[in-house]
């Protein structure tokens, strides 16, 4: 009886810890979608935060986690998406595509929190202008893809 439930066990530790293929193009896409929203979303809170750090308008903790929520959430999406099998090769390009892009933008969150805890409000701000080309491409991205 215990062997059996240590197997049960196995079998859904292994169940929530991989993630499943995407069957379709259309399914690997929407998922894709929703990762490039979250770190949009993310993204634009990080921006926010640090435009708002610029002006003194926010105290050095409240920005600090600010950016480590929006660190933790974007890097969620990311990981969750990249570990989805893709379907066939015009899943790949897409992956190809869409990948960097979110991983781009999910490092310059990771960055900024770095910066912001180090009190560097100028270097905060120039890591700022780095996220928005990555933001900007994956919401043109979801906007024709949603």
């Amino acid at each position: 009886m215990r062997r059996r439930w240590s197997a049960i066990l196995v079998l859904l530790v292994c169940a929530v810890g991989c993630s499943l293929p995407a069957t379709t193009f259309e399914a690997y896409r929407s998922k894709a979608a929703d990762a490039a929203q979250e770190v949009v979303s993310q993204a634009r809170t990080a921006i926010l935060t640090a435009h708002l750090a610029g002006q003194n308008r926010l105290l050095g903790s409240a920005v600090a986690v600010q950016l480590k929520d929006a660190e933790k959430a974007a890097a969620t999406a990311v990981e969750s998406f990249a570990s989805v099998q893709s379907p066939d090769a015009r899943a790949d390009r897409l992956r190809a595509r869409i990948l960097p892009l979110l991983e781009r933008a999910s490092d310059a969150i990771t960055r900024m929190r770095f910066e912001a805890k180090r009190g560097h409000t100028a270097a905060l701000l120039q890591l700022r202008s780095s996220l928005i080309e990555p933001t900007d491409a994956l919401e043109r991205w979801t906007g024709s893809n949603a």
